[in-house]
């Protein structure tokens, strides 16, 4: 039962991705257009020759000008992180469910209570926005006291 259930939970997420696919939040072309300047040689702007600093996060910006380097279109380069960003959430979160029981050994269990979370339409929804939420989301969530087991918090 729990192969299906996991395979079931995994359409989930991937038929709401691929649902989803088309929405992109506005707000990323601003940090797709520093990038692609960035990566061209015009300095990390908005507009050539006008330095104001318009984007929200440094380290998105200089990941999709990498991106860019390496001849990946911005608007593909962050949906891509945000994918990957998506499976460092899932993967911290993981962690944090064998940390808070760790003599839990059902790991399909596990990996399912893991999915039904990515399948909270906001999840892959902000995941494929072209914005940085779910980078941030990875590393700083869950905060490392909360995952230790009741009880054993601050050893």
């Amino acid at each position: 039962m729990k192969p299906l259930l996991f395979l079931l939970v995994l359409i989930l997420v991937v038929a709401q991705l691929a649902y989803l696919w088309p929405w992109e939040v506005d707000d990323a072309y601003i940090a797709y257009r520093y990038a692609a300047h960035w990566a061209g040689g015009q300095g990390i702007v908005y507009n050539p020759g006008q330095r104001i600093e318009g984007y929200t996060d440094f380290l998105w910006v200089a990941l999709l000008a990498g991106g860019v380097q390496l001849g990946v279109i911005p608007e593909i380069g962050g949906r891509a992180l945000g994918l990957l960003s998506l499976l460092s959430w899932l993967g911290a979160l993981a962690v944090a469910f064998r940390r808070l029981i760790p003599d839990y050994h059902d790991l399909g269990r596990l990996g399912v209570g893991v999915l039904f979370a990515a399948a909270v339409s906001a999840i892959p929804l902000w995941a494929i926005s072209g914005l940085e939420s779910l980078l941030w989301a990875g590393v700083h969530w869950p905060p490392p006291r909360s995952c230790s087991p009741p009880g054993k918090a601050g050893r």
